[in-house]
């Protein structure tokens, strides 16, 4: 596979295949900037992307007007199929973390935020996955602000669109 575009030089970002429309969705990350020398840094990135298997093609998406994540990195992503969307959690913004709830849809290339009374503490480089047999995202560990290890797990429920803490 050789597509002729590409999104930019980055890491940090989150990659999740949407199987509704055949495509996978980048988005965020930190962007590098080679041409400046090794990984110099090039800033954080808040495009979304998505892959075509039948098109061998990148193509940004570029969301309408409306509110969006801010920028960052090292953030959660799964894709939810019963939303259907991108569900987007944490991050680095580069002025702390974050523990805010974003859903991307691709089907009308919009964000929307998840406002929620319980959710978990902010962080970075945890895991998350859609279980869609009991259409719960979990959220497993992480880091805080003070780099300490998040020995977690987290539950986001598709049906109620609440979080909760299952351990420890």
């Amino acid at each position: 596979m050789d597509p002729p575009t590409s999104p930019p030089v980055m890491y940090g970002h989150s990659l999740n295949y949407d199987p509704g429309n055949d495509q996978v969705l980048l988005w965020g990350g930190h962007m590098s900037d080679l041409e400046r020398g090794g990984g110099a840094s090039a800033g954080y990135n808040d495009s979304i992307w998505s892959y075509s298997y039948s098109d061998n093609r990148w193509s940004e998406i570029i969301p309408g007007a409306q509110s969006h994540p801010v920028k960052r990195y090292w953030h959660q992503a799964a894709y939810v199929s019963g939303h259907p969307g991108l569900l987007v959690f944490g991050g680095d913004s580069g002025h702390g973390y974050k523990n805010d709830v974003w859903f991307f849809d691709p089907d009308n290339e919009s964000w929307a935020r998840v406002i929620s009374d319980l959710v978990p503490p902010a962080r970075i480089v945890g895991a998350m996955v859609y279980s869609p047999d009991r259409e719960q995202v979990i959220l497993f560990g992480g880091l805080d602000n003070d780099f300490t290890n998040l020995n977690h797990t987290w539950i986001y429920s598709d049906i109620s669109g609440d979080w909760e803490q299952i351990s420890p």
